[in-house]
């Protein structure tokens, strides 16, 4: 499992707690890379939250938090804070967040009104969110949708380096 496809997985693991608001901010430096996915989830964390098998979504889930502290090598968290649920996790860089327009697209498929802020060395890049992908005319409910805003990540991602 790669960086890209655990960031999709802790987005996952927000919806399915029942989230309505997710921000998520990656910061790439120094041959890392730190992810932070908030979310305004209800549901209390268990204290062996990051433990195979444990789930507060029935029996048969609780593998992606697992796979989460697998990856960081136990460098990631999770704590309410705020009314927040607040995910953290740092993973060597493996070059799926090299192009992170390729990722950026299929997080928006699964929640349209995601809030991402990519960082390099702590200085923010960008941020995309629902508010400006509507007005960049971007819709992710269609194919055409899909191809508009991986082309604006793919120019945000270009601006960036």
């Amino acid at each position: 499992m790669d960086n890209a496809d655990l960031l999709v997985e802790a987005v996952r693991n927000s919806l399915e707690a029942g989230a309505e608001d997710i921000a998520i901010r990656i910061d790439r430096h120094c041959g890392m890379v730190d992810v932070v996915v908030s979310d305004n989830s209800s549901k209390a964390i268990p204290d062996d939250v990051f433990s195979p098998g444990v789930s507060t979504k029935g029996a048969g889930r609780g593998r992606g938090l697992f796979l989460v502290k697998e990856a960081s090598g136990g460098r990631c968290g999770l704590e309410k804070k705020d009314g927040k649920s607040v995910l953290h996790f740092s993973v060597e860089l493996d070059g799926s967040f090299k192009d992170l327009s390729a990722t950026i697209p299929v997080l928006f498929n699964a929640f349209p009104h995601l809030l991402i802020e990519v960082m390099q060395d702590g200085i923010p890049f960008y941020t995309l969110d629902g508010v400006s992908l509507e007005k960049a005319g971007v819709s992710v409910e269609t194919a055409g949708g899909m191809n508009r805003l991986r082309r604006l990540a793919e120019e945000k991602e270009k601006r960036s380096r």
